[in-house]
């Protein structure tokens, strides 16, 4: 019998890594530099991403508000507690890392 041919889901439409609020990421999940620089741009409230804690490991988290401007900066939600870190846009390319 004839095997279907496998197809690739859109990038639109690809499935998102099981992950809670405050797991540890893999680095295979998380972009890298260059499409996490351009992504970073594009990060708005609910959207998933990982956070660098103060250990040094990402962890996953999403957003919830991001402030643009001379003041610009990102609140994300890091556990199911509520707790938040929010950081300068500046130094979001060295703290937080989008999914891959």
């Amino acid at each position: 019998p004839r095997q279907p041919k496998k197809v690739k889901d859109p990038p639109e439409q690809r499935r998102i890594p099981c992950y809670a609020l405050g797991d540890v990421g893999k680095l295979k999940d998380m972009a890298d530099a260059d499409n996490n620089l351009s992504a970073l741009s594009r990060l708005k409230p609910m959207d998933p991403c990982f956070v660098r804690r103060s250990g040094g490991r990402f962890t996953f988290a999403k957003v919830i508000s991001r402030q643009d401007g001379p003041e610009a900066q990102i609140e994300l939600q890091v556990d199911y507690d509520g707790s938040t870190k929010t950081l300068p846009m500046i130094q979001c390319a060295k703290y937080v890392r989008t999914l891959n």
